[in-house]
């Protein structure tokens, strides 16, 4: 009988059978959601769960970013610490003319007021594209961490990036914690929040970015992408997470929804029988996938119009001490 591993209910809920969809294994795996708080749970981790992280899974493609001229650079860099700090007659006199930095990054790092000089750990860090970013952007003092890194995965070599889990970190004092959809693969999830408080500032700040039980998983159900059984262990709604923030000494301060299109083509997908990763999806070549440009922007307009509804398949939560 499953008993809910967020709130504790344990009055009997019916299981569902998912199926491993993103390499096209579909291996049968069973959830249960919770009537009470709504999180969505696998009822049984596998022995092994490695094995569905192999070294082509996508967050361990090292992305090769494209190089800007050291001008350039030297430029970004100086606009971004005036938007975050006031500081500095180049980078004001670049926002004066340029307007404030554009892109989600430049959003997460003003809300959760973060400066140049903070202490940034990125957990599940994958291939560090992340920190590369901040890195380029002129932050120095970060840490990346992910269990599931395999020997001679390629990182940037600037960026430090050490293989291990959250509850192994012995560090502490930082400023900015992340997880970019890093938190629905993590199994104790009252200890992965005990553990953020032990390593964050009394002043610091932590964004969780993760999936939401909502819209899309009422539309397609066992076919909603981001399930994605079976590396996603648990997914969220606002309620869960917002109960597990509170028992751990947390709380959420702002939550934005920022979900797109892939939330409509990767569940059609699987409806159609297609993998995330088959020579036919939309992410593996887009010439040969069943959507056409004119429904791809659709799917854009529509996770848009959910995003500001706060009805989207993801969002940021943005976290502080209690």
């Amino acid at each position: 009988m499953p008993i809910c591993r967020i709130c504790g209910y344990d009055e009997r809920e019916r299981p569902f059978v998912a199926f491993e969809m993103m390499f096209g294994t579909k291996e049968p795996f069973e959830y249960f959601e919770c009537s009470i708080c709504g999180c969505i749970q696998i009822c049984e981790y596998p022995l092994d769960i490695t094995r569905y992280y192999p070294r082509h899974y996508y967050a361990y493609r090292f992305r090769n970013h494209h190089k800007s001229s050291a001008l350039r650079v030297y430029l970004r860099k100086k606009r971004m610490r005036a938007y975050l700090e006031g500081v500095g007659i180049l980078g004001r006199l670049l926002l004066v003319l340029k307007g404030a930095p554009s892109g989600a990054i430049a959003n997460w790092l003003k809300e959760a007021n973060v400066k140049t000089k903070s202490r940034i750990l990125d957990v599940g860090c994958g291939d560090g594209a992340f920190l590369a970013q901040l890195r380029a952007l002129g932050f120095h003092n970060s840490l990346g961490i992910d269990p599931y890194l395999e020997e001679g995965v390629i990182v940037d070599p600037l960026v430090r990036i050490e293989r291990k889990h959250l509850t192994e970190l012995d560090e502490d004092g930082f400023d900015f914690v992340t997880l970019h959809h890093t938190l629905e693969h993590m199994r104790d999830q009252l200890k992965v929040f005990r553990d953020i408080k032990r390593i964050l500032k009394r002043d610091g700040h932590v964004l969780i970015r993760t999936p939401v039980k909502g819209f899309a998983w009422q539309r397609y159900g066992i076919n909603w992408v981001q399930l994605d059984a079976p590396r996603h262990l648990y997914i969220h709604t606002e309620n869960s997470l917002r109960r597990l923030a509170a028992m751990a000494g947390l709380t959420v301060k702002k939550v934005v929804y920022d979900s797109s299109e892939f939330m409509f083509w990767g569940s059609e997908q699987y409806v159609a029988g297609i993998p995330l990763c088959d020579p036919t999806s939309y992410s593996e070549n887009r010439e040969k996938s069943i959507f056409s440009p004119n429904q791809m922007e659709e799917f854009r307009r529509q996770a848009s119009e959910l995003n500001l509804r706060g009805m989207g398949d993801q969002a940021c939560f943005y976290l502080r001490r209690a």
